[in-house]
């Protein structure tokens, strides 16, 4: 194994197990919701403000992944406990998971829309095949086949829902990818593995530019509205899932995947290595702040492609993120030019985090 990535994977198994896991099954769930908060303060303590559904769906990933890598904390107490939850009292009148809970842990916002399904998807999806729990995996698959019934657009791809921010962005979408590749990895039913197709195809012949960049925003007709410009994050994001896609067994779109890559290296990165949060389709920069993600998609990009340049510089800029004094919160943000926007860690980031130092541990792992 490369020695530039030796140290980085036992650093990452050593904060994960020791420091982030613990500190968000505790402090970060809330034991008489049976929920995740939705934030932790630099100092560590939970934040009281409504919990989006989205966020307990990936948080049910975070700790299963846990599990997964051998932490021995109480994953499986928390995936259950929060699914059981969503099951409960998830779902609005019409049969969709609904948008939020209040900090007591009863519904808030009960409109829908289609980024909290692929999440709810995902979440019990991961849950359901860590903890053989037949009726988490149901579920995620009932969710699947409302959406083709009572979301589809004829346009292609899917509805937003109750309120959705513009006529249709890929973000959602892509994130359905990545759920039905967990549905299929839980089931091994090839219609979860058609589903994932499908989402991939809609991407290949409607979201992706000629120049190899996806716009964040299209109109009814799937047509790029230019002034949204774009997120290098994502470019990253979506050559890793469709490489998944393929491990899958799905279409080989390897050539999509280097296009994706090489763009947002070459245009979404800046020269002290951090992954920018907007840039414009002919590459200048919209936005010259980075916040956390982004790092963790290039990173796992990086690993894809077996670049341990790129990765060990990936890891690095994440790493600028997580040296903060309470192991195991994080900075979400970083300014133009250096610097910290100040504010809470957010639940959601630890998804991005433990899925890339996931894969990092595990290509660290396979190459001993």
């Amino acid at each position: 194994m490369p020695s530039v990535l030796a140290p980085l994977a036992e650093a990452s198994r050593k904060w994960l197990t020791e420091a982030m896991l613990p500190l968000w099954s505790t402090a970060g769930f809330d034991e008489r919701t049976d929920q995740f908060v939705e934030a932790l303060t630099p100092a560590g303590e939970p934040v009281v403000e409504p919990r989006r559904t989205l966020v307990q769906g990936r948080q049910m990933f975070v700790v299963c992944a846990g599990g997964r890598l051998g932490w021995t904390g109480p994953w499986r107490e928390r995936a259950s406990a929060v699914g059981e939850a969503l099951l409960a009292r998830g779902r609005s009148k019409a049969g969709d998971w609904i948008y939020s809970f209040d900090a007591r842990g009863a519904p808030a916002d009960t409109r829908s829309d289609l980024y909290t399904q692929a999440f709810v998807i995902f979440g019990l999806a991961e849950a359901g095949r860590a903890l053989q729990r037949s009726d988490f995996t149901a579920a995620a698959s009932a969710t699947s086949e409302r959406l083709e019934t009572q979301w589809a657009d004829p346009a292609g791809g899917f509805f937003e829902g109750d309120f959705a921010p513009h006529p249709g962005r890929q973000n959602p979408h892509m994130h359905l990818l990545e759920a039905f590749l967990a549905l299929h990895a839980a089931t091994g039913d090839p219609a979860d593995l058609a589903r994932a197709e499908r989402v991939a195809d809609l991407f290949m012949t409607r979201l992706l530019a000629a120049s190899g960049h996806i716009p964040e925003e299209f109109d009814v007709d799937w047509e790029p509205i230019a002034a949204g410009g774009l997120a290098p994050g994502h470019q990253f994001e979506w050559a890793w899932l469709l490489d998944r896609l393929h491990r899958a067994g799905g279409r080989d779109r390897s050539e999509a995947v280097k296009g994706l890559v090489a763009f947002g290296e070459r245009y979404g990165v800046d020269s002290a290595g951090f992954a920018l949060d907007e840039i414009w389709p002919d590459g200048s920069v919209k936005s010259a702040e980075a916040r956390l993600w982004p790092q963790t998609e290039r990173l796992k990009a990086a690993l894809m492609r077996f670049d341990d340049e790129a990765a060990a510089q990936a890891a690095g800029a994440l790493n600028a993120y997580l040296d903060v004094p309470v192991p195991g919160t994080w900075r979400d943000a970083r300014l133009a030019g250096g610097g910290w926007r100040s504010g809470p860690a957010p639940a959601s980031s630890a998804y991005h985090i433990i899925s890339a130092l996931q894969t990092l541990i595990e290509t660290a792992d396979a190459r001993v």
